[in-house]
Parts: C-alpha cells; structure tokens; sequence
C-alpha cells in the first residue's frame, strides 16, 4: 500500500496558524488550497492530486490534552478485499474500529474504506479508490 492522504491535527486555537504556515510553505511545491470550510482545509498539488490537509480537532475525549495526535493517515490498496483484510489485521493488532469497511458514497463514487484508531488514537485509514 502507498499512502493515499495525510490529514494533521491542529488544536482549535493553533488551527489559523497552521493553514497560514502550510498555504505559505506548499506554495513553493505547488500545493494550493482546493477545499476549505472552518476546521478543514485542503491541499492539492501540481499534479491535480488531493493528498494533504489540516484539520481542526473538534472534540476532544475526556481527560486527553488538545494538541495530542489525532492525525489522519490514509493507504491506499488494491481492492476491496485488500482492505477488508487491512482491516481484520489492524484490529488484531489492537486497532480499535473507527469505521468498518464499507463504500463512502459521502467521499467519492466508489470509494471502499475502512477506518481504525491506533494505540495512540491517530485516525488510520485504508481505501481502494478509482477517482478517474
């Protein structure tokens, strides 16, 4: 699997912050914002790729400390039967169900996803997506 998307966390207070650092820094690589409401903004490359972003951490479990990692890692597989067994493995491995796998007709046509939180609660997902 190859990385599809990244999605870092931001403090609700530290989120302005991080949209003007990474407008300004990506620029040079040819990042632009391509999508942007109050606790999400996103980035698309030179190569029409959507493939990063930054989102505001919206709710915050009891007794965790806002700046902690919630961030968001997306693999992209071959199948949908790829991420079914992604998904078996990772809840083997302790993963805690974020989203079983399914179809994400919120997200895009045919896009089959699974989600899991890691040990440290980070938002991991695997996709078998057909954009085109």
């Amino acid at each position: 699997m190859t990385v599809h998307h990244v999605s870092l966390a931001a403090g609700r207070s530290s989120f302005q912050a991080m949209r003007s650092f990474y407008i300004k820094a990506l620029a040079p690589l040819g990042y632009a914002v391509s999508y942007e409401d109050s606790n999400l903004v996103g980035f698309t490359g030179s190569d029409g790729v959507s493939d990063f972003g930054i989102h505001a951490i919206t709710e915050v479990s009891p007794g965790s400390n806002e700046a902690s990692s919630r961030t968001h890692i997306a693999f992209q597989g071959n199948s949908a039967e790829m991420i079914n067994k992604w998904y078996q493995a990772a809840i083997q491995a302790g993963g805690v169900c974020n989203g079983k796998p399914g179809e994400r007709t919120d997200y895009g046509k045919e896009y089959y996803a699974a989600f899991i939180l890691d040990p440290l609660g980070n938002n991991i997902e695997a996709v078998h997506w057909n954009a085109s």
